[in-house]
């Protein structure tokens, strides 16, 4: 919004903010999906993690898993692969609202594009930023529960996961 005639009214204050808010929302989304997707590497490598325990206490070492140690493991595995959904689940596609195509072409034919009040087409540039914040924040408030959920089961199969070794090292 740096033309001349923005400078003198309240809009271009408020035009940039609510650009910069945009901006915040689509890198928030960003940085959500990379999480979700970290989460589910981090998942996946401590479920690899607890087979390669279980293969170690089934071994002929003579270690063998009680039946709370056991339930301690089933419940780790269980919590590893439903934090590897949320995290999935954090990049699953979401509806984002975006400006649409048929009103963009529209502002490019020669009457709006020679149109005068420059302040008046701000605010409607403002109005359609406005909208496309709410569904983002709408649709990466879901994708923040999923990340949370996935984080939340992470530390859960881990404490769960610490409690089966306990077990399988306090008894031998």
């Amino acid at each position: 919004m740096s033309n001349d005639s923005l400078n003198f009214v309240a809009g271009s204050v408020f035009g940039n903010l609510i650009d910069a808010q945009l901006k915040q929302e689509r890198d928030r989304k960003t940085s959500l999906e990379q999480r979700g997707m970290a989460l589910v590497t981090a998942a996946g490598t401590l479920v690899a993690l607890a087979f390669a325990f279980a293969t170690f206490a089934k071994g002929g070492s003579g270690v063998s898993l009680s039946a709370l140690a056991k339930g301690f493991f089933i419940a780790a595995l269980v919590a590893f692969i439903v934090s590897g959904i949320f995290g999935v689940l954090t990049n699953k596609p979401a509806l984002y609202g975006e400006a649409d195509v048929r009103q963009l072409k529209r502002l490019t034919k020669e009457d709006h594009w020679i149109w005068n009040d420059v302040p008046g087409a701000a605010r409607r540039v403002a109005e359609l930023e406005v909208s496309m914040i709410a569904s983002g924040r709408t649709a990466n408030a879901a994708k923040a529960r999923h990340l949370r959920n996935s984080i939340l089961l992470l530390f859960a199969a881990l404490c769960l996961l610490s409690a089966a070794i306990i077990t399988v090292l306090v008894s031998a």
